[in-house]
Parts: C-alpha cells; sequence; structure tokens
C-alpha cells in the first residue's frame, strides 16, 4: 500500500505558513515598526548630553590709562561646573538609603536625603540630584562611586555628569546693574540661559558661543561615546569703555555721598568728553550680582537692578538754563543770517526784578531776589526769570516750533543709542503746527523748558549735550562698547560712530565760561583744577502735582576747564527736605550731589595722571593757596562787584 501524501504536504504547509509568519512579523518589526522600536532601544541606551560652550567675557578698557598696556582687567568668566544626574533605574532598591546619605555628605547638603531617596525611586534614566557641582565635589562623587559600584556589583554608569558654565564675577559686584548675570535655568524653548538683564542681555547673541552633543551608548556596565563631533565653540568677547579702577572710584564715593546726604538712592556717570567713552557708571544701592533673585523678589530693590540714570528719565530742572543760554546764542546766529538784530548781548543788563511773562497766569519767582542780571551772573545765580525771558524774547523773534526744533536737534526726547537695554527717549512737548495738533503744549510751556520742567530726560542725554558744550561744540555719541573679538574671526565690524557738532565753537567758549562761575564754592571746587558745572533740583511729581519736599537732585561737573578730559554727572534721589546751618537747603544739587562730583573727580583726575592747572586753587588756609592768584578768582570778584552795583 502506497505511503499517503497528505501529512507530507499538510507538514509542508506549516512549514510554509510559519516561515511566511517569521518573515511578515520580521517586516512589521524592521519596517513597518522601525521608528518605534529604535526609538524605544534609543531611550534604553543612547543618552545625548548638550555640553556648553563658554560663554564670552567682559573686559575693561586698558587705554584709560597710557602705562598700564594693553592688560585688560576681566570682569566677568565662565567657570566649569557639573550637574548631577542618577539612572535610577540602575539602582537597587535595598542600596537606596545607603546610595542617598553618601551623596548628601558629599555634596554637603544631608537635609537633602529623603528628597534624594525619593528620586532614586522614580522610574527614570536621568534624575538631577544637584546642579552647579565643582570639579573638586565631581571627583571625590566619583572615586567614591568606583568603589562602591564595584564592591555591590552595581553598573558604573548609575552616576554620571554633565558640563556647564557658571558666570564668576572676579569684582564681585562691580558694575552690577550694568553688567547683570545670567540665570541658573534653561529657557526650554531656546535651550540656553538666559541673561537677566544688561550688557549681558544687550550683546548675548555675541556672548553665547557654539554648544556641543554628545552621543552617549549605555550599557548595563559602562558607557561609550559616539560620534564626539566638534568641541564647542567659546562666545565672543566684549571689551568694554568702562575701567575697572575708576568705577570703583565712582562705587564708592557714591555710597559715601548717598549715605551722608541720607538720600535713598544715587547715581553716576563719567565719561571723556571728547570719545564719548563712557569710563564708570554706578549706583546704590547695588545690584547684586551673587543674589540677585533677591534684589528681584524684594519690592524695595527691584528697581535697582537697572540703571536709572539710563532708564529712568526725570525733569532737568536747571541744568536746561544752560540748554536754553545755548540756544538763545544760537537764535542770535539765525536772526543775524536774517538781517535783523540780535537777541540779546551776554553783557547785557535785563531787568530781573519782576517776573511778568506773556501768556503766563501766574508770576515767575526766583530763590532769591535780583534787579539785574546778565548772563553769567545769570547762571551763577540760577536764576529762573533772566531765562525765561530769553525764552520769552525767542518765541516773539523765531516763533515756538523754531525753539522746539532746536531741543529736539540737541537730542532731548530721543534715545542716545547707548548699548543698554530699555534706554528711555524720555518726553518733549511739541507745538502745534499747520495741519497738526501740539503734543503737551501751551503758551506756559516755552517757559517751564526754559528751567527744566514739562519734559523729561535721562542722565546720558543731559550728558551728551553738555560733552558738546564742553569739548567745542562736538560730541561723539555715547558709548560702552570699545570692540567685540570672536575667538574665530577676530574683531568684529561695529556700526561707526559720527561726531556730531550740537553747537559753534565760539557759543560752546561762552556756555563754558559761564559754568566756571558755578563752581567756586568749597562744596563743588576741586583743588589745584579748574572745573566748571551746574546743578538740577526738581520736585518729584506725586499723586498729580509736585511735592514740594520730595526732590531728585544732581550736579553736573568737568575738569580741568582749560582742556576737559573728565565729565561727570551725580544723581541724588529724594535727599531729606532740610536746611543746614552753613551749607544751607540740603536738598539742592549742588549741596547734597556737588560733593561727590568733587569727591569722585579729585580721585579719577589724580589716577589718570592729569596735570593741576590751578596751582593756587586750593581752600584759604591750605598753604598751596594764594589769595587773588587762582584761576578764574579775578574773574569771580569782578561779577561779584558787578552784581553787587547793579543790585544794590
Amino acid at each position: 500500500m502506497k505511503p499517503s501524501r497528505f501529512p507530507l504536504l499538510g507538514l509542508a504547509f506549516f512549514l510554509v505558513c510559519g516561515y511566511s509568519f517569521l518573515i511578515f512579523h520580521f517586516f512589521r518589526l524592521q519596517i513597518l515598526q522601525n521608528g518605534y522600536w529604535s526609538s524605544l532601544a534609543a531611550k534604553q541606551h543612547c543618552l545625548i548630553i548638550k555640553e556648553d560652550a563658554p560663554r564670552g567675557r567682559f573686559f575693561s578698557n586698558p587705554s584709560v590709562v597710557p602705562h598700564q598696556g594693553d592688560k585688560a582687567v576681566v570682569f566677568s568668566v565662565d567657570v566649569p561646573k557639573y550637574h548631577f544626574y542618577v539612572d535610577s533605574l540602575n539602582v537597587p532598591v535595598q542600596y537606596r538609603e545607603k546610595i542617598a546619605t553618601s551623596i548628601c555628605d558629599l555634596i554637603k547638603a544631608p537635609e537633602k536625603k529623603s528628597w534624594v531617596i525619593k528620586q532614586l525611586s522614580k522610574r527614570s534614566r536621568s534624575r538631577c540630584i544637584q546642579k552647579w557641582l565643582d570639579a573638586e565635589q565631581k571627583h571625590n562623587i566619583e572615586q567614591w562611586w568606583k568603589h562602591f559600584a564595584k564592591k555591590c556589583r552595581l553598573s558604573s554608569n548609575a552616576l554620571y555628569f554633565s558640563k556647564h558654565f557658571q558666570r564668576s564675577y572676579p569684582f564681585g559686584s562691580l558694575l552690577g546693574c550694568v553688567l547683570h548675570t545670567i540665570g541658573e535655568n534653561v529657557d526650554s524653548q531656546l535651550g540656553h540661559y538666559l541673561p537677566t538683564g544688561g550688557l549681558e542681555m544687550q550683546f548675548d547673541t555675541y556672548l553665547r558661543g557654539t554648544p556641543k552633543e554628545r552621543l552617549l551608548l549605555r550599557s548595563p556596565r559602562r558607557v561609550i561615546e559616539k560620534g564626539a563631533g566638534p568641541p564647542p565653540t567659546a562666545g565672543s568677547d566684549v571689551y568694554l569703555t568702562i575701567d575697572a579702577s575708576l568705577q570703583a572710584i565712582c562705587e564708592e564715593e557714591l555710597d559715601i555721598g548717598v549715605r551722608q546726604a541720607e538720600a535713598k538712592s544715587g547715581w553716576a556717570i563719567l565719561m571723556d568728553p571728547r570719545s564719548g567713552e563712557v569710563y564708570a557708571m554706578a549706583q546704590t544701592p547695588k545690584f547684586d550680582l551673587a543674589n540677585y533673585k533677591a534684589c528681584f523678589q524684594e519690592e524695595a530693590l527691584r528697581s535697582y537692578a537697572q540703571f536709572q540714570g539710563i532708564v529712568s528719565p526725570f525733569e532737568p530742572g536747571s541744568t536746561c538754563k544752560i540748554i536754553t543760554a545755548a540756544l538763545a546764542l544760537l537764535a542770535n546766529e539765525e536772526l543775524l543770517k536774517r538781517g535783523q538784530a540780535p537777541l540779546f548781548d551776554t553783557t547785557e543788563k535785563i531787568a530781573c526784578a519782576s517776573g511778568h511773562l506773556k501768556g503766563r497766569k501766574a508770576d515767575l519767582k526766583d530763590v532769591n531776589y535780583h534787579k539785574f542780571l546778565n548772563l553769567n551772573m545769570a547762571i551763577a545765580k540760577s536764576s529762573n526769570i533772566y531765562i525765561a525771558k530769553l525764552v520769552e524774547k525767542i518765541i516773539d523773534r523765531l516763533g515756538p516750533f523754531w525753539y522746539y526744533e532746536q531741543l529736539r536737534r540737541l537730542g532731548l526726547g530721543q534715545k542716545t543709542g547707548i548699548e543698554y537695554p530699555a534706554e528711555a527717549s524720555g518726553f518733549l512737548p511739541v507745538p502745534p503746527s499747520p495741519g497738526k495738533a501740539g503734543v503737551g503744549w501751551s503758551s506756559n510751556t516755552p517757559y517751564s523748558l526754559s528751567f527744566g520742567y514739562n519734559l523729561l530726560a535721562n542722565g546720558m542725554q543731559i550728558l551728551r549735550i553738555f560733552s558738546a558744550m564742553v569739548n567745542k561744540g562736538e560730541c561723539m555719541p555715547p558709548t560702552l562698547v570699545k570692540k567685540i573679538r570672536c575667538p574665530e574671526r577676530g574683531d568684529l565690524d561695529l556700526p561707526k560712530r559720527e561726531k556730531v557738532r550740537l553747537f559753534p565753537e565760539h557759543i560752546a567758549s561762552v556756555l563754558v565760561e559761564a559754568m566756571r562761575y558755578v563752581t567756586t564754592k568749597r562744596r563743588v571746587d576741586i583743588p589745584g583744577y579748574s572745573e566748571g558745572g551746574k546743578s538740577g533740583t526738581v520736585e518729584k511729581l506725586k499723586k498729580g502735582g509736585y511735592d514740594k519736599k520730595e526732590h531728585f537732585a544732581y550736579f553736573i561737573e568737568f575738569a580741568p576747564a582749560t582742556h576737559p578730559r573728565l565729565i561727570l554727572i551725580v544723581g541724588v534721589d529724594e535727599p531729606p527736605y532740610r536746611r543746614i546751618p552753613g551749607i544751607g537747603r540740603a536738598f539742592f544739587g549742588a549741596q547734597c550731589a556737588g560733593p561727590i562730583c568733587r569727591e569722585i573727580m579729585k580721585r579719577s583726575l589724580s589716577y589718570l595722571g592729569i596735570d593741576r592747572d590751578d596751582p593756587y586753587g586750593y581752600p584759604p588756609l591750605d598753604p598751596r593757596s594764594k589769595e587773588g592768584e587762582g584761576q578764574w578768582h579775578r574773574e569771580i570778584k569782578q561779577l561779584e562787584e558787578l552784581y553787587q552795583l547793579w543790585n544794590q
């Protein structure tokens, strides 16, 4: 009997179906579900670690003092730090408490033990235990784990680190609110640590380096790095115009002066009027770089996280009298071009007994009564009436729009372009013109503008205008940056700064002469040097009106007056409303901000090695003093005698 073929066929059919099923299953796994299984394998065995690149550094200006050479001082650097992670799936339950105890001892945080045990209990390949460990702490943990893992036969890669960089400041909080710092948390969208503000934010795109991604393949016993790729690229270095020593002088004297004045706060900007380079920007209270979170959290300190001299505009007050005098002199030039008689003469005797002005309801008053004044007397005595009468003449002869255009041309109501974020543009009222309504303009506005009310300006705007006055009418745009150096491409091209002429040279010299009569008082006189300046004191706006007892006071000073090398503005916020015997109103700019100016300038001129140009310009009891021989003493005496003659 022939054997049946059916069992053989059945076996063949079974084998064919089985192999077909296996082939289909392999096709499904390898082709159709490739992405899913590859992703699962990558999660289990692959780890991508982003290795940060060192951020660019901030350097001081090495060219301020010639003998320093090219040795720039570093203001901020990146220090290598490490984030500590654990692969909790590779940590057996019986060892978790012992591991947590050892880890907390090594990182010197025993209070975190229960929290670490909780992290070790989670089903995760990557749990961050501690951030910002230094190299020594990392080494200690690695050495401990190497022996512990070997002894207990645990996976050596259950504990691992990622390298990062933490911002460090060799000079502490020096230049704090200008530089700012870097936050501790990574932005989820941008993938890098965010600056808290200041120049760190302004130049973030330059300072940020190119990070490196490391692909690690993990087995139960070891970690293999695959595809190392190029190393991280450091960010560009920013060389500032700031001089570290001048910055320290400004901060120290400002702290002392604001405390002595018992004021709320203060700020100072020191600049070279010839180049527009800012040598120092100080503020008190300081922005603590090491404890920046507290500065943002405390309401009283939050506003000082930004430099108030740039971001918070104020009414300029009496310093605008010099600006108004400059516009009156420019009006003389304009009228002469038109073939008309000039507006006024600087030596002209102008009646100031009455403050009645056209378009103003109430009569204007001066702090002290004066019958007659000329320009130099008016600036020295800070007369509102004299300056307002000049503006009255300007409006009558050239119209309000010419007056407004000149103020606008000087940069009021516009940003200076200083490389600091959130600079305030201020506010300048606009007179009505054909087809256009005015903004904040009335018949009284020109008079208010003449002595610094009804407009807002920041400290850098005022300093820029005065820099032009002391620099023969020309000024360079103020800057904080000397150069930016990229590690790969060298020095980068920066926007070119163009010199701007704001005043003719002969008008600038008249203004400088007028300001030299202001600084004759001891509280602002710099021993051994000639100087000039102007004070400003304004009542602060509170609840829709001016508060007679709260003021913002400031002083601008330049030296030496014969060839200005430095110009300084110091602002003091809310000095106490009081009168001190022998000094006068302590809340006036000359009384509270003037002495701070004097001390900063005295030390700064000495540090720069600038020769004294007034060898007899010392206080009367000083042996170096010689009565009547000091610079400008004769001119001051003559002006005072003329004032007495006119105002008997």
